[in-house]
């Protein structure tokens, strides 16, 4: 299809520019398909067959040359590759839910037509970009179908591969009990990258071996899920990239709402930290990180709640690293037991990274200070934290067998500070945000602290 448009200045009260126009259509033989006019009078869009458009367009040209010499109609011309899809049997009152649908997946209507005698709504969208998608999320909000959710999922170690397990294995269920149907169709990492439209199957990993990729993976996604229709996309990000997180304002942009365990992206220098905010808001997309803090608790939404609500947070005190947690709480209920030992059960548990200097710097625990105190709109850089690494200077840069050599060091410097404990005292690596109502600013730290 084709639209016409048909655009004019003081036409308000002028009768006869419709007869005209149909007159000259009439003459053409151009058959209309549909046509809108503007309340004020200022232009009339019609729809025809795209065939049809050129012959339409000389026609009016031809009728109001006149017209468009004196300024009274000031354009006319034809808008190419469109289509028309009609939803039969319902009326404007019950087309809120599909049109929010349509918006959320970045379908805008450009031109809407209600036939009030039948029931009928024709929606005129781009024929190539968005007929077939739009026909999926009309399907799936007016009928009975599960609503279809497309995942792209980047990074499948511990944590991602047990999250595409745990997709494939309950997706059945998922249609069963929540009307949802949830399908992988990508799933990448730094050197591969496995694209199926219908969703991934069990044996996702070695079909990802034999999809070996090199290029720029946001655009790859981002395409490929264009040139399928994909409705409802969501970005699903396990890696620790900063590069993979660099792109989320990319994906937002085009369609995609975000969910991610990586901190890079709340990490970010303050600049990108807002410009990636102001695209989800500007593209209506959501970005959801709970487990960049406080792991499965509720943390970061409850604190984004009390903060909106007008809540005066001034202090938030708490031990944010796990692993640290498990180290310490070990030597408090172990005392008999060496640091070392419970680092390497830790290790060996996979509770710490395979270099335990990056568990151990503390360096993970300011990060999340960080994205705390953001959530209280504060514009902190990760500077701004003043945090301690336990772990002594002269080891920081050690290969990691030199460290294990080493290691007393650390321990050393350890079991002084716990020798300086009251008998009530144990200790914590503490993360601690200080709001100072007088100055209007916050103080950020991070540290080994009794108790």
């Amino acid at each position: 299809k084709a639209l016409i448009h048909f655009e004019g200045r003081n036409m308000l009260g002028r009768s006869g520019i419709d007869a005209r126009i149909f007159r000259s259509f009439e003459a053409a033989e151009v058959s209309v398909s549909l046509i809108a006019q503007g309340s004020t009078e200022r232009g009339t869009a019609i729809v025809v067959d795209e065939e049809e458009a050129d012959r339409a367009v000389e026609a009016l040209v031809q009728e109001f040359h006149h017209d468009l010499e004196t300024g009274h109609v000031t354009k006319i011309y034809a808008e190419k590759g469109l289509a028309v899809v009609a939803i039969i049997g319902l009326n404007l009152l019950e087309f809120d839910r599909p049109y929010r649908a349509l918006v959320r997946n970045r379908i805008l209507p450009i031109l809407l037509s209600n036939s009030v005698p039948e029931n009928t709504l024709c929606l005129l969208v781009r024929d190539d970009e968005e007929r077939e998608k739009a026909l999926k999320v009309i399907h799936g909000e007016l009928f009975e179908r599960p609503k279809r959710i497309h995942l792209a999922v980047i990074g499948h170690g511990t944590v991602g591969g047990a999250f595409i397990g745990q997709i494939i294995q309950q997706r059945e269920l998922l249609i069963a009990q929540k009307n949802i149907d949830l399908r992988i169709f990508a799933i990448a990492d730094s050197r591969h990258l496995l694209l199926s439209p219908s969703g991934v199957e069990a044996d996702w990993a070695t079909e990802l071996e034999r999809a070996p990729f090199s290029g720029d993976l946001a655009e790859a996604i981002i395409s490929y899920g264009q040139r399928q229709a994909l409705e409802n996309m969501i970005l699903v990000d396990n890696t620790s990239s900063p590069v993979i997180a660099s792109h989320y304002a990319r994906y937002a942009a085009e369609g995609f709402d975000i969910v991610s365990s990586n901190k890079k992206a709340n990490i970010a220098p303050y600049a990108d930290y807002s410009y990636l905010r102001d695209t989800l808001q500007r593209h209506r997309r959501s970005y959801r990180y709970e487990t960049n803090v406080g792991a499965g608790l509720p943390l970061i939404d409850n604190l984004k709640l009390l903060h909106l609500s007008g809540e005066r947070i001034t202090r938030i005190h708490g031990l944010f690293s796990g692993s640290l947690s498990y180290i310490f709480n070990r030597l408090t209920e172990e005392p008999e037991r060496s640091l070392r030992s419970i680092v390497e059960e830790s290790a060996r548990l996979g509770l710490t990274e395979p270099d335990p200097r990056e568990d151990l710097s503390g360096e993970d625990v300011a990060r999340k200070v960080l994205i705390l105190v953001r959530e209280l709109d504060v514009p902190a850089e990760l500077s701004d934290v003043r945090w301690e690494n336990p772990v002594p200077e002269a080891l920081r840069s050690l290969s990691l067998e030199d460290f294990w050599a080493r290691f007393g060091e650390l321990e050393a410097s350890i079991e002084a500070l716990r020798a300086t404990a009251k008998s009530d005292e144990v200790l914590r690596y503490v993360g601690d945000i200080v709001w100072d109502d007088v100055r209007q600013e916050a103080t950020l730290s991070a540290g080994l602290r009794l108790v």
